[in-house]
């Protein structure tokens, strides 16, 4: 159970933010689907046969569903990630832990004002996080070195 906190007991978590990635992030996905499905059926001289040109299409479709289905919360405390399209894969990192927040944009990614966030930890023994096509990956990335900060300010206190 998620809570807010209050003055006496600061153990509870509070939900800052819950999202996806946005839509928007796919724009190139979406091209090539149109490309490689559309393409082979409009010309008929198409250097992919339709059948090539649907399996690309195909993949390039799991992708977005795979990414699409990714859900980020973060908390007061941790960020959370489940991820693939029934959430089964769930990676949370303590904002204690995190090292180094960088943004990852691409041509079309600065277009549509989305951005990939790669979190590395402090921790050796724990993974990188990839979170896929955020909006306004600057103001994410600020907000959470801030959170971090305060976290780790916290946590010397307790100590």
């Amino acid at each position: 159970m998620i809570e807010r906190p209050n003055q006496n007991n600061d153990l509870h978590e509070e939900v800052l933010l819950k999202m996806r990635p946005a839509w928007r992030s796919f724009l190139v996905f979406f091209l090539g689907i149109a490309l490689c499905v559309g393409g082979p059926l409009l010309k008929a001289d198409s250097p992919l046969s339709p059948t090539i040109g649907f399996i690309i299409g195909a993949i390039f479709l799991l992708i977005i569903i795979r990414r699409w289905s990714n859900v980020y919360t973060l908390t007061n405390r941790r960020l959370l990630v489940k991820a693939g399209p029934f959430l089964k894969n769930k990676v949370e990192i303590s904002l204690e832990d995190i090292d180094t927040v960088e943004i990852h944009q691409g041509l079309t990614l600065r277009l549509t004002a989305t951005g990939h966030v790669l979190i590395h930890s402090r921790r050796p023994d724990q993974a990188n996080i990839l979170l896929y096509g955020l909006p306004g990956p600057m103001n994410f990335k600020d907000r959470l070195e801030k959170l971090v900060a305060e976290a780790r300010a916290s946590a010397s206190q307790a100590r």
